[in-house]
């Protein structure tokens, strides 16, 4: 079994249980005929509960619909007016109700068939937003999506989480700001494919400096284990090519020859050093050893071509120094070595395989 079907699997299992517990409530008051014992013991799943509301305010469009067949009542008061056919078909919680003989809900307003539920109108609005066809434009704002998530959860809407999922893996701006927010929403709400490409985007950021994040609280112990794993290895993979050039053509890598042919006779102008059977400039083996520092804490290609760090070795090593061919061709030849440098790490990471863990 592949670890696709093993959540698959487990969706199915979780959704049948939450609908077995909102049978199981309606069942247990079946023989009382009591609306508020109904609603009462309804709430105590933390899913739908009764309300004294004697007048309710209609939610906006298109949630106000005069033909639809049924009515959510949000814990402030707003009346959302719903398609059952719709709710079942995206939520096994909504079906089980409207499915069991003899139990629909028996609270009536505006002449339709009611239920509260204990969430407020911004949730019930974000949520239905995504269930409804009519619903063309979702508020894209991170924290909406959360909501969303939540309450897709809630409620057994798989296919919402998966809508979800989708969306996010296209805007890019929220995983590449906030990846581990990204990470621990994703590992929280089974989002394989997000989790992983927002494990890729904390590559960026050295964990040990990062700012207490909310979000990890519903994260387990295993799954950060497995994305501090991957952060080690990948740093193990990026600053072994920074500390050993086995994997450098002498004789095919861009502006490479700057480096190992020398600049003058004269060793004090522009320093050589010997390394693995080479010779080197020596300010090219100090941005070496400084990609390599760097890429142990933010293992991403993106290190070794900063501008920041190009910069810095330009003005302590070539504009400053006393050696007229490094201040012509050293910047351009470290410029074009750094795009190539960050490919063979692109090349490398790429095979460091992250699996999702919860």
């Amino acid at each position: 079994m592949t670890k696709f079907d093993e959540v698959e699997r487990g969706t199915e299992e979780r959704s049948s249980e939450l609908t077995n517990q909102t049978q199981r409530a309606i069942y247990a008051q079946s023989t009382s005929g009591s609306t508020r014992n109904l609603s009462r013991n309804l709430g105590k799943n933390g899913y739908l509960a009764g309300s004294d509301h004697p007048s309710s305010t209609i939610a906006e469009a298109p949630f106000n619909d005069p033909k639809a067949d049924f009515i959510l009542r949000s814990s402030d008061g707003i009346s959302f007016y719903v398609y059952r056919l719709l709710l079942s078909l995206v939520s096994p919680i909504f079906e089980g109700m409207f499915t069991l003989p003899g139990q629909a809900p028996q609270e009536l307003y505006d002449g339709r068939p009611c239920i509260s539920i204990t969430d407020d109108s911004k949730k019930v609005y974000q949520l239905l937003s995504w269930c409804d066809p009519r619903c063309t434009e979702v508020s894209l704002a991170f924290a909406d999506i959360q909501l969303v998530l939540e309450m897709a959860d809630k409620y057994g809407m798989d296919s919402v989480v998966k809508r979800v999922e989708v969306i996010l893996l296209s805007a890019r701006n929220i995983i590449e700001s906030e990846p581990l927010v990204v990470y621990a929403v994703a590992i929280r709400h089974r989002c394989d494919g997000l989790a992983r490409v927002a494990a890729k985007e904390t590559l960026r950021i050295p964990l040990n400096k990062s700012p207490p994040i909310p979000e990890m609280k519903h994260v387990s112990g295993f799954a950060l284990q497995n994305l501090i794993r991957y952060h080690y290895e990948c740093a193990n993979f990026a600053t072994s090519m920074a500390k050993d050039f086995s994997w450098i053509d002498l004789d095919n890598t861009p502006g490479l020859a700057h480096f190992t042919e020398g600049c003058s006779e004269d060793n004090e102008i522009c320093p050589m050093e010997s390394r693995e059977d080479s010779d080197w400039l020596s300010w090219w083996l100090k941005y070496m050893e400084t990609c390599a520092d760097r890429l142990d804490k933010r293992p991403t290609a993106t290190v070794v071509q900063d501008p920041e760090l190009l910069a810095m070795i330009n003005a302590d090593n070539i504009s400053d120094g006393d050696c007229e061919n490094c201040k012509a061709n050293g910047y351009d030849a470290l410029i074009s070595f750094s795009k190539f440098f960050a490919n063979e790490i692109e090349k490398i990471l790429s095979e460091v395989e992250f699996k999702v863990e919860y």
